[in-house]
Parts: structure tokens; sequence; C-alpha cells
């Protein structure tokens, strides 16, 4: 779906003006296409959310103050199911939201008979995901609210009428004056809309209804949804309403009767995820007889810590306490009183001391700097209890499966990178990134939903019960989210890491029998290895010595050849496929390469297939065998100008390969394909290209801007289409240097390669100006079919008799490989300066341990 309108809340911007009237705007055209040819409308009383029920059995009212009564109302009951009801409700409207964003390519309006204040804080205090989707910038809803909450059901209707008018020219046709979208929508083509509403009352199905008088063409599907009557005992998980014809898509309130939860029956409704495993999981016997108090009993044993605001460090480390049989029958006791404190057998996050023999695990000491070694975090409480703990409760959680100490030791620290830590830096206010020097850290999003986020969201809020008994309550519901999540990751690196780890430790034992060289190892069946596999590289002091792996898909119809990365998240290979495969699949890949049942292989080179493991090993040996090619295809350009007009590969030292055409390199900016923006046609090109080659400055006043087309995929996952960068920092900074040099040497040659924009003046203007930006594509140079056809239609038109070619229209091959050994030049001299650098540094500090030495020898 197309993006659209983007706000950040229910702010003016997204809130369609009921009664707007759109004023006249000069246009040449009668006829205008919709800009959005599908819109959906929903109404948010009593189809969205369940308001009738919940002013019924909530006493919600329609002021702030009487739903911020009623949610304190709700929270305080005796009925902790409550919020998992409410948390089904939302399970289903975000479905319906979800199949209906799915069915919709144009907007989505959400039409409440209340003001959007009222909405906006109804939807936060009972549906947080629901608020999400609404303020989210790029989902395309939009809220229209009433501007008068007593209006008569005849000025209701009427006031819904204009309110579909308006949406239907502001928002389906987009930009166009009221004349030309009236005209439009008379048309039996340009006025096929596409409308879907989900009416509550009958007004709502009339107001629809007449989007029909403005667009007789329009096609209008409506479903009333029957709604709550305060004389049915059911909930709004049950409603009558079948919608079966309605695109058979499910719907909000559409369940079987058995799923019905009537108020009387709420009791049975299930805890929350984080109780029931608790509640289920043998190794939390422990928990489930577990006290918070603050109050202390001499008939019991306690954990203690600190009272109030409770954190997430706290939590983890009292219910990791709790999972060790000698700490299982304890209570938890949460004060400050030093005197109850000292009466504790463990102590944590409080007292000020680090004591692990006398069982205290407080960091808060202003001389307190201890680490999880080699880590350099700073410890909370959670990471002192993991130090010295840790390896037990990883054996008790672990059971029955048996660890030995060795797998301890391997886990005890991988669990405390993979988990523990973040806890130590949050809680200790450690930034998850550094700069270098006095550089600021420039973060561009704020993560609100980490695990300690979650656990300091359970404290409750400052307009909430503040009492003791509420806050121990829900420092409880703090212990099992962190335990459980904990105990989730353990789980993972027992039951799925570890196992991972033995088969690449056998297959790595076993490299030489895959193939003598050792550097090629065989999975006998997929597994995650990346990790495991550097990791075992420098236990066993052959760092880089792997080049190949070879494992099955998860289908077990082919076997794939991978090439190892010169690090971990580096896209540097240590050896790449050759360069002749990639980018090849099948019996193409097969005649190329000589051996049987090849697939693919990946146009980076970093990976390929084979339908044998036989055919596999060959490419990997072909691939270990073979020289480097890159130097040797760029040299073979520069000696033989005529290679620049046949198929040839280029590549930088671990790059992704890049086939292009010679004469495309020419006639196309490196890295880039530009496109004109906006509505610009062929012909408008075309005649600007005429004028150009005649020297006459375009006549408009404006600018003409070519820049990049931009992959909608990539736009909406929030990436962008970049140059694969595989070498170190100063390597791929080089390299991007070099290609932005020739792109600019081609642009001053010929301004119709679009790398420039032209002023109204007819003066050259770079695309990287302030505001402009050219995204760098992973092929060297883009060899769209036009333009090579655009080239071949230069040279028809320079043959034509009386036709005066352009000197722009060519470039010598002359010139192009005078260019190319003129950026090697430049590239070996880089080489050369970097190395003087470093030996001067290298000399330098020589110099300064030589001078130290002597100043410790005269003292």
């Amino acid at each position: 779906m197309a993006p659209r309108a983007r706000y950040p809340s229910y702010s003016k911007q997204r809130i369609v003006a009921a009664y707007a009237t759109s004023g006249k705007r000069p246009s040449s055209c009668t006829d205008i296409t919709p800009t959005n040819s599908q819109m959906a409308i929903i109404n948010w009383e009593n189809v969205l959310v369940p308001l009738d029920w919940m002013t019924v059995h909530l006493g919600i009212g329609i002021t702030t103050v009487a739903i911020n009564q009623a949610d304190i109302c709700m929270r305080s009951r005796s009925l902790p199911q409550l919020p998992h009801m409410f948390a089904a409700i939302e399970d289903r409207i975000m479905d319906l939201l979800a199949e209906i964003l799915r069915s919709v390519s144009g907007p989505i309006f959400i039409v409440s008979e209340c003001t959007t204040a009222y909405v906006e804080i109804v939807c936060s205090l009972f549906f947080p995901r629901l608020t999400a989707a609404l303020r989210s910038a790029t989902s395309g809803i939009y809220v229209i609210g009433t501007p008068n909450t007593q209006l008569t059901a005849r000025e209701l209707g009427q006031w819904k009428v204009n309110l579909l008018r308006t949406v239907i020219t502001e928002r389906v046709f987009v930009g166009a004056s009221v004349g030309d979208v009236m005209n439009s929508l008379a048309h039996p083509l340009s006025g096929r809309i596409d409308v879907v509403a989900l009416c509550a009352t009958s007004i709502d199905v009339g107001a629809t209804m007449t989007i029909s008088n403005i667009a007789p063409s329009a096609v209008i599907k409506y479903v009333q949804v029957k709604t709550y009557e305060a004389n049915r005992v059911t909930s709004p998980l049950g409603s009558p309403t079948r919608l079966e014809d309605f695109y058979s898509l499910p719907f909000l309130w559409c369940c079987p009767p058995s799923e019905c939860v009537t108020p009387a029956a709420m009791s049975m409704a299930a805890p929350t995820k984080a109780a029931a495993f608790v509640a289920s999981s043998p190794c939390f016997a422990a928990f489930r007889g577990a006290h918070v108090t603050s109050s202390l009993s001499e008939a019991k044993q306690y954990i203690g810590t600190h009272n109030g605001t409770f954190h997430c460090d706290e939590a983890l480390a009292v219910s990791m306490l709790k999972l060790l049989p000698k700490f299982a029958a304890h209570d938890v006791l949460r004060t400050r009183d030093e005197a109850k404190l000292a009466q504790c057998e463990a102590v944590v996050d409080v007292g000020g001391v680090y004591d692990a023999q006398a069982l205290r695990f407080d960091h808060h000491q202003r001389t307190f700097a201890g680490t999880f070694e080699p880590r350099e975090t700073k410890l909370s409480s959670a990471g002192l209890v993991y130090k010295h703990f840790g390896r037990e409760i990883i054996r008790e959680l672990a059971a029955p499966t048996t660890l030995d100490d060795a797998t301890l030791d391997v886990l005890h620290l991988k669990a405390y990178n993979n988990f523990v830590e973040h806890i130590d830096g949050i809680d200790n206010g450690v930034e998850v990134a550094s700069a270098a020097g006095d550089a600021k850290i420039t973060y561009n999003y704020q993560v609100s939903t980490s695990l300690s986020n979650r656990v300091g969201y359970l404290n409750p809020r400052w307009n909430e019960d503040q009492s003791e008994a509420r806050v121990n309550e829900q420092f409880q519901q703090a212990m099992y989210m962190a335990i459980t999540e904990f105990t989730d990751a353990i789980h993972d690196l027992v039951h799925s890491w570890l196992p991972a780890r033995e088969i690449v430790e056998k297959a790595v034992a076993k490299r030489f029998q895959t193939h003598k060289s050792g550097e090629i190892v065989h999975f006998p069946e997929y597994c995650p290895w990346k990790s495991h596999l550097h990791d075992l590289e420098e236990k066993l002091l052959i760092p880089g010595q792997i080049k190949f792996v070879l494992y099955s898909d998860a289908t077990g119809n082919m076997t794939r050849v991978q090439a190892l990365n010169v690090e971990p998240g580096s896209f540097a290979l240590r050896k790449g496929l050759l360069p002749a495969w990639r980018g090849l699949r099948d019996d193409e890949l097969s005649r190329v390469s000589g051996i049987d049942a090849c697939t693919f292989v990946h146009a980076a080179g970093f990976i390929g297939g084979n339908r044998t493991l036989e055919g596999a090993l060959e490419m990997a040996v072909k691939s270990l065998d073979a020289p480097d090619e890159e130097t040797n295809s760029l040299q073979k350009m520069i000696d033989n100008p005529e290679v620049a007009r046949t198929h040839t590969t280029i590549t930088f030292q671990g790059e992704v390969p890049i086939n292009h055409l010679g004469e495309e390199l020419i006639f196309s900016p490196p890295f880039c394909e530009f496109q004109p923006t906006g509505r610009a046609t062929s012909d408008s090109v075309a005649r600007a290209d005429a004028m150009a080659d005649e020297g006459i400055a375009p006549a408009s006043t404006g600018t003409t801007l070519y820049s990049l087309p931009v992959d909608r995929a990539n736009e909406l996952d929030g990436k962008h289409d970049k140059l694969f960068k595989h070498g170190t920092m100063e390597e791929n900074a080089r390299k991007e240097a070099i290609l932005r040099e020739i792109n600019e040497t081609l642009i001053r040659k010929n301004h119709r390669m679009g790398g420039i924009a032209l002023d109204g003046n007819g003066k050259e203007r770079s695309i990287m100006a302030k505001n402009e930006s050219a995204t760098f594509g992973s092929t060297l140079v883009a060899a769209p079919v036009a333009a090579t056809q655009a080239h071949k239609r230069r040279k028809v038109e320079s043959s034509v008799p009386g036709k005066v070619p352009c000197a722009s229209d060519t470039i010598s091959s002359e010139n192009f490989r005078a260019r190319i050994l003129e950026l090697i030049e430049s590239k070996i001299q880089f080489d050369m300066d970097q190395r003087q650098k470093e030996t001067e540094l290298r000399e330098q500090e020589f110099e300064l341990q030589k001078r130290f030495l002597e100043y410790l020898q005269s003292k």
C-alpha cells in the first residue's frame, strides 16, 4: 500500500475538517483521475470500540474525569481478568484493521460522534496498540471527530453527508479543485471509486449511500453492525452479526457463541502469559507461594530489596535467587529500614554494601566499579547475583539436561552478553553506543520496549493507588516478567545455540576430510553456524583460514556453498565465488562453470547452490583455487579499449561484482540510475535534450531535477538501496570518493546523464546540494535498456545528413582509458601516503615510549 499522509498524532493535520470547502483552483482539465480509488469508513463507537458496553459496565462518561475514574476503578478491582479481556478485544480490533489495510488501497477514515480528544483518551487508556496504530505516521488511518457533540439526529446525518463529500474531495482526489472533482465523479470511468463502510446505525448507512448521488459509478459495500443492547447479558465479544458475505473476513465481534464471555464468567479468564508460565513450569515451583511484603516476621526468611519504585535489575536479581533451592522458601521484603534489612539472609540493590560472602549485592556505592570480566559494563544488582550464582541458575534451568563445567563456562559468558549486560547498562546509565572524542551521540529513535522499560511500566501510575500493598503486588508481576524472559533466553542457549555449536565443532574437526586444504567445512545438517565458526577459529588459533561452508537447505533438495565474511558483521568476503558465475542460474551457470547440477550463484558472490554435495564441493574448490580476477579484469579493459564495448566484470576487492556494458559506463553515472522527477514525459525530456544540443537554456524559471528512482519496498522498510561496502571504513570511503569523482567527471561531460539539475538560468547545479540526496545503488553502473537504446538513437541521429553531432554525444575510449589510469594512480598514491603516515605514527610512538623509560630511570 502506498504511504499516505504522515502526522504523528491526532493533530489538526490528521483530522479531516468536516465543514472544509476547497476553493476554486484554475485547472486546464475537467476529468481527473483519483489519487486513491478506494477508501474505507469505520464508525469508532460500537463498531471499532464497544463504547456502549464500556459505558454500562465501567461507568465511562463523556468527560475526561469520568474516563480516568473508570480506568482507576477497573484497575483497582479484584478482577485481574478485565485487562486480559480488553487485550482480547484489542486483538480483534487490530485483526480487523490489518484485514482492511490489506484489502483497501486507499485511506481509512475512523469516524466518531465524539471529539478526537475523547477518542484519543479512551484508546490510550484501554487500547494501547490501537492508539499506536492511529498515531502511526505510515498507517494511512485518519481519525475524524465531530466539532459539536450536541447535534440532533438530523444534524448528525447532515454532518456525515458533508463529511463524506469532504473526504472524497480532499483525500481521494488530492490537490484538485471542487469543480474538477465533481466533473470526474460524474464520469463513468474516473468516477468509479470503491467504498467500504462499517456502520453502526441507519444514519451511517443513509449517509454512506448518498455517495451515489455525486458518484453514480461508485461501488459501495456496507455492513451495519448490531450495537450492544444494555438488556442483553453479553460482553462485546458476543454479537449476532454475521459477516460471511463481507469478503468472508473475520470481524471484530463475530465469534462462536461458545467463545462469548459474560460479566458473570469473567473470573474464568486466563491469567497473563508470564503468570501462566510461572504457574506451569516445574522450575518455578518456589514462585507459586512467593510472598512480597513490607513487614517482617521472625518465623520466616527473607530476600531484601528496597521499597518504592522498582526497576528491572532488582526484580531479576530477586527472581534469580528464588530459583536456587537455598532461597526457594524465602519471602521478599521490600524496605529501606536498615534494621529490617540486617535480618534478611540476602539483600539486593540496597544497603550500600557489596559482599558476596555475606550475600549483600548493592552497586550504588561511590567506590563500586565491579564488572563481569572480560566485559566492561558496570554491574547492577542483577549482574552481581548472576556473576556469583549464574552457573548454578543455568544448571537449574537446563535440567534435566546435564552440562559439564566447560560448557557452563561458555553459557555463563554467553548469557551475560546476550541478556544480563543490557540490564546492567540501562540501570547504571551506560549508553548503548559511544562516540570518539568530543563527538555527540545522535539517536535516530528511542527504544521504549526493552525489558527494563516494560518492568518500569508495571509501577503504578502517578494518579493510581500508590499503597505499599499495591506496589508490592506489581513488583511480584515484575518478578514474573523478568524471570520468564530470562528463562526463555537460557532455554534458547541450551536447546538451540548449544546443539548448533556441537555440530560446528565436529564439522571443523573434520574439515580436512572434506578437502585437503582444510579451508572448506561441511555441515551434515543446517544450523546457525556463523557466530560459532568465528569463535571456534579464535579458540583453535586458525583465524581466517576457513573460506567456504557447505550445508543442505531447508528443503533438502540443494546443497548450498557459502563464503565466509572477514569478520562477524562485515560484508567483505575472505574468498568469494568466481566472478564469472555471479548472477547466473541453472543451465547457463552449469555451462559457464563446467559443473553439473548448478542452481544459482548470488550476484554478490557470497552464496551459491548445487543439487548435489559433490557439485557444491567442486564449486567451492574451483573458487578456492582460482586467483583474484578483479585486477586482471580491470587491467584487461585498460590494455584493450575495445573491451569497453563488450561484456565485462569489474569489482573492488571483496565487493559486489558488477556486470555492465562499457558504453553504459560512459553514458551513465556510476552507482546511480537517474530519471526525471514529477510527471515529466518522455517527449518533454526529448525536447530538453534537443534544446541542450542546440545550446538553448530551458525557458522555465523553475528547476528540472533529475533524481534517483526509489525502491518502494526498501523505503517502507526503512532501508535504502545503498552501496554494498565490504572493506574497512577507510577503504569504503576511498572507493566512494573515487566513484563520486567518476560521476562528477561524466556529469560535466554530458548533462543528459541526469546527474545535474538545470536551474532557470541554464546553470548546472549539483544534485548533492542542500536538502537533496543521491542514493548509491548496489551495482556499479545501472544498465537500463532505455540507456542503451538512447545511445543507439544518438548514433543514428549523428549519421543523418545535415545533423551536426554534439561534442558531448561521444566520449572516446582513449579518454576513458586515461581516466581509469589516472584513478588507479591516485589510489596507489593514496596507499603510499597512508603507509607513510602509519610509519610516522609508529616512530612517534616509539619516541614517546623511549622518553617514558628515561623518565622512569631518572626517578
